[in-house]
């Protein structure tokens, strides 16, 4: 009985060491994908620093501030408001204006829908809170 218990215990303890430093280099989500472990607090990261805006398009850019620049126009807003003069991909094409990002868009179909054709081509329009109720359009001549 000592044979067996001394066999299984081997067994354990030479199963056991694999998954131990198996375990220290990554360990197992539910789905069985083998992910990297997480950084301790404190470590920095080995992956490169991410682009400020990553997955949208710069179109302009000023340190200046939005009302020294840009005009608020009143029936835009409106339209905005009421879906009929949005981004055709909220985001997709941004402004920073004094730090802070913006929706912007040529008058272009790829960038605006505007159905009721509100857009001057000669323009750059910013949109804030697009979505929502609240939407404001600025716009500046270019």
């Amino acid at each position: 009985m000592t044979k067996k218990r001394v066999a299984a215990l081997l067994c354990a303890l030479v199963l056991a060491v694999p998954a131990a430093s198996y375990a220290q280099s990554a360990y197992m989500t539910p789905n069985s994908i083998v992910r990297k472990p997480l950084l301790k607090p404190g470590l920095s990261s080995s992956l490169p620093k991410r682009e400020p805006y990553l997955g949208s398009r710069l179109l302009y850019k000023t340190t200046d501030t939005l009302d020294n620049i840009f005009i608020n126009d009143a029936g835009l807003s409106r339209a905005c408001q009421r879906g009929r003069f949005l981004q055709v991909k909220e985001m997709q094409y941004i402004a920073v204006v004094d730090g802070r990002k913006y929706g912007a868009a040529l008058y272009r179909p790829n960038m605006i829908h505007d159905p009721k054709n509100l857009a001057d081509k000669d323009r750059i329009y910013l949109f804030k809170s697009q979505g929502t109720s609240n939407c404001q359009v600025f716009h500046k001549l270019i």
